[in-house]
């Protein structure tokens, strides 16, 4: 009898382990945002279609959580409730396909690794494999040596701008303008030509890089040549530039814009050629790779290239390191509303940091669900 009895206490155990196994056998993380910006203490609810609730978590100071869902079979998910410090709730319906004999989602260890929303609209779901693909795609890029690309060729630069001008006056202005003009950083004879800013601050998100304070302001829009996407460098300690923007699929492909537009310089910047070199001019394509590049082989947008990590956008468009330069930056993707209705992609954005001694990049990872009847969002990726 005493057996029987041990038999069956070790059975139960066996079975609340089991149990409580397959109700917390799903661990995910969670974002939550507004605007783009971190949303600390909210509440985050998985409910079904009954209004039961099958996962609960809480976002910490960086609006970020852990979340628990059941392994296997289970009623489908129906709403996804986020209620901020406020108190205010917003819902989301619950985006992945149910199975189509029972009407129940299979959540496994793999259907799960990241779930990210803004308050201002916008949900998505991650796998293990995109999260990956997106970890990847923010890792900093090694652009050069401090003196060669960084703000010690910035004062470089600087000191040779200072004894050209010195030169020039003494030569009575022989040097003006063999390389597009002469003088020092706020001249405005070299001074490329802008562009407005089509996209508000209104309709922009701003996303903060925790580890450097590094800030951004992104939006989007469609037109009729295809996605115009605006980034402002907001806030960057040493001056950073823009190195590269690209789109991504969820599998890691990439492909970059075919137009740059310059909304906004700092107010110290350097040319050191002539502007008719870049390989865009007054919006006319002067230079273009054909083929098309991604890590697979497969073009996913079209005959455009992502830019050699060692090719910067800063050294492209004429400034000869990656300090200061250009501030606001506008790119054209020639993808079809069709495609953005349908499939995720990903906006990825690198900022230098040439203060470093080997410069390398600030990485942004930001995803676009599909835009079908909700507009372009964007919501921190990575």
């Amino acid at each position: 009898m005493k057996v029987k009895v041990s038999a069956l206490i070790l059975s139960v155990a066996v079975f609340v382990f089991l149990l409580t196994a397959q109700v917390f056998a799903v661990t995910g993380d969670v974002i939550v945002t507004q605007s783009g910006q971190s949303v600390p203490d909210a509440t985050v609810i998985i409910e079904t279609a009954g209004g039961e609730s099958i996962g609960e978590t809480r976002t910490d100071s960086e609006g970020r959580a852990t979340l628990n869902l059941p392994e296997g079979a289970i009623s489908k998910p129906e709403v996804v409730k986020v209620t901020g410090a406020d108190g205010n709730t917003i819902s989301y319906k619950w985006p992945v396909k149910v199975s189509n004999e029972t009407g129940a989602l299979k959540i496994d260890s793999g259907a799960l690794s990241l779930i990210s929303m803004d308050l201002d609209g916008g949900l998505s779901i991650f796998d293990k494999d995109v999260v990956s693909v997106m970890a990847k795609a923010a890792l900093p890029i090694n652009i050069g040596d401090n003196a060669s690309v960084g703000t010690g060729a910035r004062v470089k630069q600087k000191m040779i701008n200072q004894v050209g001008g010195i030169l020039g006056g003494a030569l009575g202005g022989f040097s003006k303008g063999m390389f597009g003009g002469g003088g020092g950083d706020d001249s405005e004879t070299k001074k490329p030509k802008l562009s407005k800013d089509p996209i508000s601050d209104n309709f922009k998100r701003v996303f903060t890089d925790p580890g450097t304070g590094t800030k951004i302001s992104v939006g989007g829009q469609m037109t009729p040549k295809g996605l115009h996407v605006s980034t402002t460098i907001i806030d960057c300690p040493d001056k950073g530039t823009f190195q590269t923007v690209y789109l991504m699929d969820d599998k890691g492909n990439k492909a970059g814009p075919v137009r740059y537009d310059i909304y906004d310089l700092y107010r110290e910047w350097t040319l050191t050629v002539s502007w008719t070199y870049t390989r865009w001019s007054g919006g006319k394509q002067i230079e273009h790779n054909k083929g098309g590049w991604s890590d697979s082989g497969r073009d996913i947008l079209g005959t455009f290239d992502v830019p050699k990590e060692n090719d910067g956008i800063w050294k492209q468009m004429g400034f000869s390191n990656a300090v200061a330069g250009i501030k606001g930056l506008g790119t054209l993707f020639p993808v079809t509303p069709k495609l953005l209705q349908h499939q995720r992609m990903h906006l990825v954005v690198h900022v230098t940091k040439p203060a470093q001694q080997a410069v390398n990049t600030t990485g942004y990872v930001m995803s676009m669900p599909p835009m079908s009847g909700g507009g372009l969002h964007l919501l921190k990726a990575y």
